[in-house]
């Protein structure tokens, strides 16, 4: 490793040293801005070593590796530093060794769960989903959704998501989808912290905008309810689970299970999420704030939606939103049509 950098360690070394001994400002600058390029190169011919070697390990290991979790570990960050990683473990057979311990029937349950989750960011890149679909592996990855424990199927669903998502949609789900929705439901109900609540959600809510009939399989298994319900949970909501449970409530909406989201608290959850708030999250928490207004439009649009909202004091949670100046305009134009209903309906003195 150091001889394949050492002329890269060689020049940072010397460009230390001047910049420690050279009086000029702006020279100092012009050599500072190199030394941080130099750096960031070396960093990454550093992390393309480091994918090299585990993919040749993981090509050469077996299931009773000790080293085998250390090194999915490793690899999980490491593909997290882009396509370029992830391509590189692609070629090297990572994917294929990863796919084929997923089949030893002796893996245990935390080396598949960092297995899949090794899948699942390579079936983010194109390369990594088409190798996936190409091997004909994608019945196993429903396999395991369907019968593993809970967190392995988490973690499966994570990768669900990736091979149904809306701008690749590299899969249809068939006449496998009610099986697929009902497992998905089981890990909603199960799940006690929201990465695996997230996982869950982000499969469902592709399956419900890609297929048509999953809003009646929602329906029928009072889906609604064992979201709100899971969202309530401690350590199980935040604005990107916020943003899944929203895809699935405006496919509900939008096939006019009114009824549904009033009894199982659907409108209840959507009020609540006007108010949502995070600075370091602060254009999720808008695109949250707009949605939900969109969904509740579409509720209140129905009568016995207008009314829900109105029994569960919606025109005040309504009106702080609209007075509140940091508020997104798409929002408040949806909340001020909900308002100017209520007023129809209910005789409100307008407040604004």
């Amino acid at each position: 490793l150091k001889s394949f950098l050492s002329k890269d360690v060689e020049t940072v070394h010397r460009i230390i040293f001047e910049l420690e001994s050279e009086q000029h400002c702006s020279e100092r600058l012009a050599a500072f801005d190199f030394l941080i390029v130099l750096l960031r190169k070396i960093i990454h011919e550093i992390l393309i070593i480091f994918a090299t070697i585990i993919s040749s390990y993981l090509a050469e290991c077996t299931n009773q590796d000790r080293l085998l979790v250390i090194a999915l570990e490793h690899l999980i960050h490491l593909m997290l530093f882009g396509d370029e990683i992830c391509h590189l473990i692609i070629q090297h057979g990572g994917l294929d060794s990863l796919l084929y311990f997923c089949e030893v029937s002796s893996i245990t349950n935390g080396t598949l769960r960092l297995l899949l989750r090794c899948l699942a960011i390579l079936c983010g890149n194109y390369q990594g989903a088409l190798k996936l679909l190409t091997l004909n592996k994608f019945d196993l990855i429903i396999q395991l959704l369907l019968t593993s424990s809970i967190a392995c199927s988490a973690e499966a669903a994570g990768i669900l998501t990736q091979l149904t998502s809306p701008d690749q949609n590299y899969v249809r789900l068939g006449n496998m989808m009610p099986r697929i929705v009902i497992r998905i439901l089981e890990i909603v109900d199960k799940s006690k912290l929201a990465e695996s609540l997230l996982l869950a959600l982000a499969a469902l809510a592709n399956i419900t905008v890609q297929e048509t009939g999953t809003i009646e399989i929602l329906y029928e298994q009072n889906a609604i309810k064992r979201i709100v319900q899971a969202y309530k949970r401690p350590k199980c909501h935040n604005v990107f689970i916020q943003e899944q449970l929203l895809t699935v409530f405006i496919s509900l909406a939008n096939g006019a299970y009114i009824e549904a989201l009033i009894s199982q608290g659907g409108i209840d959850l959507l009020l609540s999420l006007l108010a949502t708030s995070n600075p370091t999250y602060a254009n999720y928490c808008m695109r949250t704030q707009i949605r939900a207004t969109q969904c509740l439009r579409t509720i209140a649009n129905h009568g016995i939606g207008l009314k829900a909202i109105h029994e569960m004091n919606g025109y005040r949670m309504i009106l702080e939103v609209i007075q509140d100046n940091d508020a997104p305009l798409a929002a408040k134009s949806n909340l001020w049509w909900i308002m100017e209903q209520l007023e129809k309906k209910y005789h409100f003195e307008s407040a604004v």
